[in-house]
């Protein structure tokens, strides 16, 4: 990262008027080109010059320096990857609930190296990848090791269940189900959409088709 003008000149934000000159002149009697007779090391002492001297220029000038702070505060603000994720995790939320699961992955895939520990990214990240038929192995597992992890959301094992039932595995779903009642005794919902995963096996639901494949 490069440094910051106060840094550059050796001396606090708070500082003085003489306090920068002194700065200055001490770094320019360092650093100056003449001082130095090989050629690399006088072009790179040049180089250092100018940030020097544009670090003094802008620091002993109060009215570039007022400015020049108000963007080393906004740099300080600057949102850390946890608040850039709250901050996009709704978008990403949108793509999938309207069913762009490519947006809402490629949206998800970030948020997942921002935050990496986030257990709804790394459930909607799977969600995502069961809706293509390359990545549902690996959409599985991630869903499956975020409900482990974190099981009392009774809505996460209401859409895996519903996506494993679109697909044909009602007895899988069901499986799911119970396993979301265990920590979710007090759900509603959860309880209804067993009564209708038995009711689908009772038919003769197909059991395949989540990898791709149909019995």
């Amino acid at each position: 990262m490069n440094r910051n003008f106060y840094e550059i000149l050796g001396i606090k934000s708070d500082a003085k008027a003489d306090e920068i000159s002194k700065a200055y002149r001490k770094l320019v009697l360092k650093f100056h080109p003449d001082r130095f007779s090989d050629p690399l090391e006088k072009k790179k002492m040049e180089e250092t010059l100018k940030e020097i001297t544009e670090a003094y220029n802008t620091l002993s000038n109060w009215k570039l320096r007022q400015e020049y702070d108000k963007t080393l505060e906004t740099r300080s603000v600057e949102k850390t990857p946890e608040e850039k994720s709250r901050d996009l995790f709704p978008q990403a939320l949108d793509y999938y609930k309207n069913g762009e699961f490519k947006s809402a992955e490629s949206l998800f895939s970030y948020l997942s190296r921002l935050t990496p520990d986030d257990i709804s990214v790394k459930f909607y990240l799977g969600m995502c990848k069961l809706y293509s038929p390359l990545s549902r192995m690996e959409g599985a597992k991630l869903v499956e090791e975020a409900l482990k992890k974190d099981p009392f959301h009774p809505q996460w094992f209401l859409e895996y269940a519903g996506f494993l039932r679109k697909v044909g595995q009602a007895i899988r779903a069901k499986k799911v189900i119970e396993e979301g009642m265990k920590v979710n005794p007090n759900d509603f919902d959860l309880p209804e959409f067993l009564k209708e995963s038995n009711n689908e096996i009772k038919k003769g639901s197909p059991l395949g088709g989540l990898f791709g494949k149909k019995s």
